[in-house]
C-alpha cells in the first residue's frame, strides 16, 4: 500500500475502521490523534512514524515494527502484538511511549529496547518474554 492510499483510508474524522494493513510502510507519517477499531496490521513498518494521542481497540499487530515510533499519550485497549505463528511480538526499540496506556492486551515477546516509557501503564496485559532492555521505566503517579 502507497503513502496515498494510506492516507485515502484515513476518514476525514481520523477514524479507521475494521481495514486489514499487508506490508504497510508508515515510516515518517504524521498521523496525530487517530482511532483504529479492529484494525489488522500485517508487517507493517510505523519506524519514526508520528502517532502521539491515537487509539487502538481489539487491534491485531503480526510483526510490526515501531522503531523511534512516537506513541505518547496512546491507548492501546484489548490489541494483541504477539503473533503466535512465529511466536514473535512487536519491536517497540527506541519509540516514545510516555504516558500510554496498555490494557488487556498480549505484548508477549514485544521488544521495549531503548523505549522510553516514562509515566505509561501496562494493566491486565499478557507479558510473557517481553524485553525492557535499557527501557526508560518511571511510575505513573
Amino acid at each position: 500500500m502507497t503513502n496515498e492510499e494510506l492516507y485515502e483510508q484515513i476518514s476525514a474524522d481520523g477514524t479507521i475502521i475494521e481495514a486489514v494493513f499487508q506490508d504497510t510502510d508508515w515510516t515518517g507519517l504524521d498521523v496525530q490523534g487517530m482511532e483504529f477499531h479492529n484494525c489488522t496490521f500485517k508487517k507493517s513498518r510505523f519506524s519514526e512514524a508520528l502517532l502521539d494521542d491515537s487509539t487502538f481497540y481489539g487491534c491485531v499487530f503480526q510483526d510490526c515494527w515501531f522503531h523511534h515510533c512516537h506513541l505518547n499519550n496512546s491507548q492501546f485497549t484489548d490489541c494483541t502484538f504477539f503473533d503466535g505463528d512465529s511466536h514473535t511480538g512487536a519491536d517497540f526499540s527506541h519509540a516514545r511511549l510516555q504516558n500510554s496506556c496498555f490494557e488487556k492486551c498480549n505484548l508477549s515477546t514485544s521488544r521495549f529496547a531503548h523505549a522510553v516509557l516514562y509515566g505509561a501503564r501496562i494493566e491486565n496485559c499478557t507479558a510473557q518474554g517481553v524485553n525492557f532492555e535499557q527501557a526508560m521505566l518511571v511510575p505513573s503517579q
